[in-house]
């Protein structure tokens, strides 16, 4: 298949996405690590926030590509238009955190929030281009498992946190939680190296046909088969 089509001159996206998660991933470890406990100074911290904010908008950017090729319902199409915005947002509220203009406590349930929505719609689009062969198999499972992973986590880890700090019921919630989110994000980076090659080859015309396509077809194999009749006549 030709590398000359629009998702092959697009594959570069997700290629840029993994190794941006990549580079994330490991700035915010050694934040953790090297400068949370001594409360600074955040070099590590900084370099997170220009790292995420470049991956918001490019991460907007391929959720606009991706759905365009599946069949959407209106829910889907405003699940896609809400993502998209938030992912921008989540880009501004990366830098003006980073210019100290923000709360921090503000800009973490931002991003929670971006995450998840980011979760509900890997799960949609990976079923959705799964299902009309758009994805392999392989691609549209992974993107799926880390869709649910995402919504699972962050949903058992915001419930966990609702609850006293250090009791049995914030342990067993925000534990597993954090447990599952995380390694979510940790194997991310692998759905976008997946992606980037289906893109680079090529991806198929989805295998959907539309309730007026169908009619069309019902009417000239129904014309087709009077004609035969009248000549058989």
């Amino acid at each position: 298949m030709s590398r000359n089509t629009p998702d092959a001159r697009l594959s570069w996206l997700p290629f840029t996405l993994a190794v941006l998660s990549l580079i994330g991933s490991v700035l915010f470890v050694l934040m953790f690590l090297f400068e949370v406990p001594d409360n600074g100074p955040y070099r590590f911290g900084s370099a997170y926030q220009v790292v995420a904010a470049i991956g918001s908008v490019l991460s907007a950017l391929l959720v606009v590509e991706l759905s365009r090729k599946a069949t959407r319902s209106t829910l889907a199409w405003t699940l896609v238009i809400l993502l998209a915005a938030a992912l921008m947002l989540n880009a501004v509220s990366a830098l003006l955190f980073l210019a100290k203009s923000i709360d921090s406590g503000l800009s973490i349930l931002g991003s929670a929030v971006v995450l998840l929505l980011q979760g509900v719609w890997m799960f949609w689009v990976n079923r959705r281009l799964g299902a009309e062969g758009v994805f392999p198999r392989l691609l549209a499972t992974w993107g799926w498992l880390i869709g649910a992973g995402l919504v699972v986590g962050l949903l058992l880890a915001g419930i966990g946190l609702t609850f006293p700090q250090l009791s049995i019921p914030e342990l067993l919630l925000l534990g597993p939680g954090i447990f599952i989110a995380g390694g979510v994000w940790v194997v991310w980076p692998v759905w976008y190296v997946l992606l980037g090659v289906r893109m680079r080859r090529g991806t198929p015309t989805p295998k959907r046909t539309t309730k007026v396509g169908a009619t069309a077809v019902r009417k000239a194999t129904a014309a087709d088969a009077a004609t035969r009749g009248r000549r058989k006549a």
